[in-house]
């Protein structure tokens, strides 16, 4: 990740959004780089950038995803969930009064919001057309409302057939303390038989490992939620128990558990609404409880939930691969080179600037698209019309000077960057010494939906209206897009350009292609790696699996949360606001695709990729806790010697295909919460720029092999 600077309309935002509700912010950002090239969308008949004809603005979600018909959250505990009787009144015309909030739909096994627990097949239908028979019911009702009485629900929600593997886990027992769990430090005791959580498969009884923490966003002890974070990707299309039992108050008494699910645990007599319905699916859970070796009577809360089938999480970016694919022609996309500048740099020969033309899956080429107007009926986005985007190249001097075959590198810029900034000015930097020393072509583009053009949207369409969320993921589904047909254009056309080619003195070579992405380039990155069928091999710098696991603990992060504290004033709302988000992120992001990245790819005729993940030990930006998890969901290799075994991983000294290496700049362990660190620790920055880095990422380019690059674990100190 890297720092950025807060745009005017954002700074806008947040001043007056303090004026009306009397919040204040800190910006806490540094400067940000010069951007690139623009981009322009063309329809099919006419120059411009507009949507299509039968799509809407791009950040307007439907009609009911904004009507004001319900009362703000008032942020109290068993408040939000109310009455289980509870149904909804109509406002009468010229009635100014707050909405009634429908909330017969609540949960409310858990009392403290409508949602919790969460995931959990209470918020999904039955639909034998999807892969699990099921779909994504969520009411608007039952999301986090902001303070203008509106709903934070992204309509696309129903467009799952589950949750996200990476959704997180949690739930919230009155008093209950950690005394006893699991943490991340000592995960192995999760499989203990008395542990006082539980997930696990009822189909095979298999356990799933993992460790528990208290949410230390929210300030107030009694409303604190509890998550279960997994350490090992759960499966798609699985169903899932969660049990606990045994949780206990900082007296060392029991926590007690909520109500309700007291009434259908003690399968005791009711008039309360909608629970008869209800109690044959929990009446089936005890049963596999039971037969797991958990006693009914010890529950203190217990519900199920469903991941969503691998197919539904990357069918729509394999579908606009192939259709752009289909689309195109042996050449490559068009292109035109703007600018060439000669002798860059000390190792850069040429540096090129241009744009390429690309099919249009989003309504919009412009930031806050999304696919709303571009589905089908099977809900595959269709292309209509086309877009620019910016290219850039660097051809090294090593491969100038020699001439021949030439490998192309591909590198996927960090949070809210472009393609342009991370290719390092007139002076050098890792990258080019990178490129020099393998004598590969450096090819960039913009990840669009996560660039700098899309900060604005952003802020105002997804975390000001989190209804609008779906212009991030939607958009970068096109910009993973694009970077797989800008290697398409230098395969084709533009690798064989003479301004490229040097007048013929170089070759690429289709089989000799790459990628190196750092931080948000290697969460984005993994996606694109999975996706791609010309990608080989991969360098995945500080990055991980689950934006949703980090942005709490990232220094990054903390402008976009001020902006949010001013929509949704409950920090248990955030918490959920996350969650839901995830569910959307995951099909544009590592968390969607990193079980098929080294082996069980995502169509067939995808190739498995090697992947080398390189990380720093206390990394504030990124913690480490998503990088172990995308090693685990990737089944890759801990080279050894190392700073420290992660849990789930099988080392070898190496040489190996697929591995993870740390760094260790000795630096004060980051909180082992929640909750961000007060300053940055250069952690993050520091692993590219460490000489044995940069020689294990040349070793791996040019061999295949990730072998070790220090003598002994590598602390660069």
């Amino acid at each position: 990740m890297r720092h950025f600077r807060l745009s005017f309309f954002s700074l806008w935002i947040l001043a007056f959004g303090a004026a009306l509700h009397g919040c204040s912010s800190d910006n806490g950002a540094d400067s940000a780089t010069d951007s690139g090239a623009g981009d322009t969308a063309q329809g099919d008949s006419s120059a411009g950038d507009s949507a299509p004809p039968d799509a809407g603005p791009a950040d307007t979600a439907p009609a009911d995803a904004n009507a004001a018909d319900a009362t703000p959250d008032d942020g109290g505990g068993p408040a939000d969930a109310g009455s289980a009787d509870s149904g909804p009144t109509d406002a009468q015309p010229g009635d100014t009064s707050p909405p009634i909030r429908d909330i017969s739909r609540c949960d409310d096994t858990v009392e403290l919001k409508c949602l919790l627990p969460f995931p959990s097949n209470h918020w999904t239908k039955t639909d034998k057309s999807t892969e699990t028979g099921l779909r994504v019911d969520i009411p608007k009702d039952a999301a986090p409302w902001n303070v203008d009485n509106a709903p934070a629900l992204p309509p696309d929600l129903a467009s799952l057939d589950g949750f996200s593997h990476a959704t997180p886990i949690m739930f919230h027992l009155g008093q209950a303390t950690l005394t006893g769990v699991a943490g991340q430090n000592n995960i192995e005791k999760s499989l203990e038989k008395d542990h006082p959580t539980v997930l696990f498969d009822p189909s095979t009884g298999a356990r799933v490992p993992h460790w528990v923490e208290m949410d230390r966003v929210v300030t107030e002890d009694k409303r604190r939620i509890i998550f279960i974070r997994p350490a090992a990707r759960l499966k798609n299309a699985a169903r899932y128990i969660v049990a606990v039992r045994g949780m206990k108050k900082a007296d060392g008494s029991p926590a007690s558990p909520y109500d309700l699910f007291r009434i259908f645990r003690d399968n005791a007599p009711t008039a309360r609404f909608g629970v008869e319905e209800r109690r044959p699916r929990y009446e089936l859970m005890f049963v596999e409880l039971e037969k797991a070796g958990i006693p009914r009577k010890d529950l203190q809360l217990a519900w199920d939930f469903t991941t969503q089938s691998k197919r539904n999480a990357t069918s729509r970016m394999a579908f606009i691969r192939d259709d752009a694919l289909a689309k195109g022609t042996a050449d490559g996309p068009q292109y035109e080179i703007a600018s060439v500048e000669k002798d860059y740099s000390p190792q850069i020969s040429v540096f090129i600037r241009g744009a390429y033309t690309v099919p249009l899956y989003v309504n919009s080429g412009k930031a806050g698209a999304t696919f709303a107007g571009m589905l089908d009926a099977q809900g595959n986005p269709q292309a209509k019309g086309t877009m620019t985007a910016p290219f850039y190249l660097m051809i090294p001097r090593k491969l100038a000077e020699t001439g021949g075959k030439a490998g192309v590198l591909q590198y996927g810029h960090g949070l809210l960057g472009d393609g342009r900034a991370e290719l390092g000015d007139k002076k050098g930097n890792y990258l080019q010494e990178i490129a020099n020393e393998t004598g590969m072509i450096v090819a960039a583009t913009d990840w669009k939906g996560m660039s700098r053009e899309d900060y604005d949207a952003i802020v105002g369409n997804a975390l000001f209206d989190s209804a609008g969320f779906s212009i991030i993921p939607d958009r970068l589904h096109q910009g993973v897009l694009n970077s797989a047909l800008l290697i398409k254009a230098l395969h084709g056309k533009l690798g064989a350009d003479r301004e490229v080619t040097l007048d013929g003195k170089i070759q690429i070579d289709p089989a000799n292609t790459h990628f190196y992405g750092n931080s948000q380039g290697s969460i984005v990155g993994g996606a694109y790696v999975a996706m791609s069928k010309d990608i080989r091999r991969a360098v995945l710098g500080v990055g991980g699996s689950g934006f949703s696991w980090m942005l709490t603990r990232s220094t990054n992060f903390k402008p976009f949360f001020d902006i949010m504290k001013l929509r949704y004033q409950d920090a248990v709302d955030h918490q959920l606001l996350i969650a839901i988000f995830q569910m959307l992120w995951s099909r544009a992001e590592s968390a969607g695709y990193d079980a098929h990245i080294t082996g069980d790819p995502i169509t067939p005729d995808t190739p498995v990729k090697q992947v080398l993940v390189q990380y720093g030990l206390g990394d504030v930006q990124v913690t480490n806790l998503v990088t172990h998890q995308f090693a685990r969901a990737a089944n890759l290799t801990q080279l050894t010697p190392n700073n420290g075994d992660i849990f789930g991983l099988q080392t070898a000294a190496g040489p190996v295909r697929n591995g993870i290496v740390d760094f260790n700049f000795r630096v004060d362990s980051p909180p082992e919460t929640n909750i961000a660190s007060s300053t940055d620790n250069k952690v993050h920055g520091n692993v590219r720029e460490t000489a044995t880095s940069k020689k294990q990422i040349i070793r791996f380019l040019t061999t295949g092999e990730i072998a070790a690059a220090c003598d002994g674990p590598c602390d660069p100190l």
